[in-house]
């Protein structure tokens, strides 16, 4: 199986040009005949759009999901080129995700581990990072620093007048800080 993949605002007139079917429900797999641009046929596969902002990078995205086979997946790949795609830049699709907001900086760069891990245990933590579960423990770690530095500034501008935390609950929580970062 050869699957390829458009993303951004060509994509679906490319869709509707390769199939010939003007209407598609989003998120919907479709068999229908691919053609090329001479109108033979490319091959009879599946073909999927995916309206933004319901998709991996947030722009509409068409998934053609072609026999297998490497002459035909170059044959399929030019002919979207001959109708108005290009080449994505290596990380392109995820660049996009990110600046499009489905990703953070974390999952993003999880993406990258995920595709070079060589190693069961590294494609685990990848993984894992690519659902969040670092951005979430960063996430928790700076809404506690921020508690304690709002109670440490309202202890020192207001000491007298509010109840502030004590030096000790101060160090304590710090202490605590500093061991989730190290952890």
């Amino acid at each position: 199986m050869a699957i390829l993949r458009l993303s951004g605002g060509e994509a679906p007139g490319i869709l509707r040009r390769l199939c010939g079917r003007t209407t598609w429900d989003s998120h919907r797999l479709v068999l229908c005949d691919l053609r090329q641009s001479d109108g033979s046929l490319l091959d009879r596969g599946m073909a999927v759009w995916m309206k933004a902002p319901r998709s991996y990078t947030g722009e509409d995205v068409v998934e053609l999901h072609l026999h297998g086979g490497q002459a035909l997946a170059q044959l399929a790949l030019q002919t979207c080129l001959r109708l108005g795609a290009r080449l994505a830049r290596p990380g392109e699709f995820t660049l996009r995700a990110f600046l499009n907001g489905k990703l953070d900086l974390a999952q993003a760069e999880a993406v990258q581990q995920l595709i070079q891990s060589r190693s069961l245990a590294s494609v685990n933590m990848a993984s894992r990072n690519l659902l969040g579960v670092f951005s979430q423990q960063v996430e928790r770690l700076r809404k506690s620093l921020l508690e304690w530095l709002v109670l440490l500034e309202a202890e020192i501008d207001f000491g007298d007048e509010v109840m502030g935390q004590s030096p000790e609950e101060s160090q304590r929580r710090w202490q605590l800080a500093c061991a989730q970062v190290e952890h």
